[in-house]
C-alpha cells in the first residue's frame, strides 16, 4: 500500500508540475493603452507580445459597462460618466499542434 501511495503522490506531483510549465509557456501576453480622441471617445490599442511561431486566434474586450468587443484595436463610447475597467483577452494557437493558451490584462 506504501508503494501505492508513493506512485500515486510521484504521478500527482508530475502532473501539476507539467500543468504550471505549459501556463508559464503561454505563447501570448496580453497589453494595451488607450488614448482619447478630441471627443474624449477612447481608443484602445492592442500591444500584446506573441512568441515566435504562435499565431493571435481572437480578441476579447469588456469595457466595464457592458460593452464588449472582439476588435483588436477598438473604440467605446461610454453613456455614463464613471471609473471603468477595461480588459483585454488575447488568445493563440501554436499552429501544428494542439496548443492553445489565453492571456488577460485588465486596467481601470
Amino acid at each position: 500500500m506504501k508503494t501505492l501511495k508513493s506512485f500515486l503522490f510521484l504521478l500527482m506531483l508530475s502532473c501539476c508540475t507539467f500543468y504550471a510549465t505549459a501556463q508559464n509557456n503561454c505563447g501570448v501576453q496580453a497589453y494595451f493603452y488607450e488614448n482619447f480622441n478630441p471627443n474624449g471617445v477612447p481608443s484602445f490599442h492592442d500591444t500584446s507580445l506573441v512568441a515566435a511561431g504562435w499565431h493571435v486566434t481572437s480578441y476579447h474586450w469588456t469595457f466595464g459597462d457592458g460593452g464588449v468587443s472582439s476588435l483588436q484595436n477598438p473604440t467605446h463610447v461610454y453613456t455614463a460618466l464613471g471609473t471603468f475597467t477595461v480588459c483585454e483577452v488575447v488568445t493563440a494557437e501554436l499552429p501544428g499542434t494542439t496548443a492553445t493558451c489565453s492571456d488577460t490584462f485588465c486596467t481601470t
